[in-house]
């Protein structure tokens, strides 16, 4: 009988483990609960946190808008733009501190 309570208690545990993480309560509490408590408190671990699939889904997010963002603009105007900037900086037009400051201001355009 006190092997079956441990069992459950620790079940419950991993459970509030799991809770922070992809695999949930539920998930980590359920396979505590049929394999074993520590085979449940490995899975957990294991699994990652919901902030860090946040972050991930968050920086999918922003990649796919700056892709998007780079698809409609006409490539070979921005080329030539840096290609224009470069050459003035080699004449001596600009110094490197202007160039860097033009760069910046046309690739965030």
């Amino acid at each position: 009988m006190f092997t079956f309570l441990a069992w459950i208690f620790f079940s419950l545990i991993v459970g509030a483990i799991g809770s922070d993480r992809t695999i949930g309560f539920w998930g980590s509490f359920f396979l505590s609960l049929i394999l074993s408590p520590v085979v449940g408190l490995i899975f957990a671990v294991l699994s990652k946190s919901k902030a860090a699939e946040a972050e991930r889904k968050k920086s999918m997010q922003i990649q796919k808008e700056t892709l998007d963002a780079i698809k409609e603009k006409p490539v070979h105007n921005v080329v030539e733009e840096l290609e224009k900037l470069s050459n003035l900086r080699k004449s001596g037009a600009i110094n490197e501190s202007e160039f860097l400051l033009a760069k910046q201001k046309l690739l965030s355009n």
